[in-house]
């Protein structure tokens, strides 16, 4: 990975705010840095599961299972447009061949009927198998990039939770202003020993 993920974290001097945004992950691809800062912020709203994953680094399957709710929990990109091929109905509502239709993909990864609790970041929710999310879309239309982007997630992941101490936010995110793309333009950290 390039920059290697110790040294962006080493951006990040002990008892210093900085921008994670702005000032670690800035290098990244939009869709990465995104996942990244959103998945830090999922940990750092829920601390006890970031302490968990901290004391569990060496179960590779809680880790991966961790990955793949950072994508489900912080879907980086909102929605994307489809056209209908054959005539169908969904939730009842009938669609056309040819028709436009927009598949909010944040909405599909946080539907209650297929995620109990989805607004809880639960790092075990994928470890066995389960329901996968739709963070990199599906057949013929999914991410060609998402073998990689799950490799640099992990590679990510794994440098924050070997760093001592414990990441907060100080002061408040700003989020990106976007109908398309889930992301911050800043979130303020400040990491303690």
């Amino acid at each position: 990975m390039d920059p290697p993920a110790r040294a962006m974290l080493a951006r990040v001097p002990y008892g210093e705010t900085v921008d994670f945004v702005g000032e670690v992950v800035r290098d990244l691809p939009e869709t990465l840095r995104n996942t990244l800062t959103g998945g830090l912020y999922a940990l750092l709203r829920h601390p006890a599961q970031y302490v968990r994953l901290q004391e569990a680094r060496s179960d590779e399957r809680l880790l991966d299972g961790a990955v793949e709710e950072m994508l489900r929990w912080w879907t980086p990109v909102l929605q994307v447009w489809r056209v209908v091929q054959r005539d169908t109905v969904i939730g009842g509502v009938p669609l056309l061949a040819g028709e436009r239709v927009t598949l909010w993909l944040v909405s599909a990864n946080h539907d209650d009927e297929v995620f109990p609790d989805p607004g809880r970041f639960l790092p075990d929710r994928f470890v066995g198998g389960g329901r996968s999310h739709l963070c990199f879309g599906f057949g013929f239309h999914a991410c060609l990039g998402a073998r990689l982007a799950r490799v640099q997630l992990r590679a990510l992941l794994d440098a924050l939770l070997e760093r001592p101490g414990l990441p907060q936010v100080v002061g408040e995110p700003v989020m990106l202003r976007s109908n398309a793309r889930h992301g911050f333009e800043r979130l303020p950290i400040r990491w303690t020993e």
